[in-house]
């Protein structure tokens, strides 16, 4: 076999051997991906407090745990049903909030009439929030608490 072929056929088999490399690779990167969004969720279910996740940009609701649910009247099905504007009394709230968490990228106390947007039952909320990356896009964690009076 004259060596032009044997160095082609070569140069072949090792252009497979690295598209299969990255092809494994690509599969194991997607299933530690994966496997790390299911940690997160299940991390954010068993918390003991309400905690509420949307997009920074937009407003969507990516994420309700469920004592936030049990909390706001709402059930598994109203995932997406709303934004996170609709959870606020006031609508203009939630900007100041954004407003904050944008200068500060951390707001630990943010006192807010929230509301069920299911029910429209109003509570007085004390807000802590954070800038998060999540999935590849800002995020607005936010957890919950009932204002305490004093």
């Amino acid at each position: 076999m004259p060596p032009s072929i044997l160095f082609g056929v070569l140069a072949f088999i090792v252009v497979m051997a690295q598209i299969r490399f990255m092809q494994v690779n690509t599969t194991l990167m997607e299933e530690q991906l994966e496997f790390e969004k299911k940690r997160r969720t299940l991390f954010w279910d068993i918390a003991p407090f309400p905690i509420l996740v949307s997009k920074l940009l937009d407003d969507t609701v990516l994420y309700i745990n469920p004592v936030a649910r049990e909390a706001l009247k709402l059930s598994a099905q109203d995932m997406g049903q709303f934004r996170l504007t609709d959870y606020f009394a006031r609508p203009e709230k939630r900007n100041d909030l954004v407003a904050l968490v944008r200068q500060n990228r951390i707001v630990d106390t943010f006192e807010v009439e929230m509301r069920s947007p299911r029910s429209g039952e109003k509570m007085w909320l004390d807000l802590s929030a954070r800038v998060v990356e999540l999935d590849g896009e800002l995020a607005l964690y936010a957890d919950l608490r009932k204002k305490t009076s004093g």
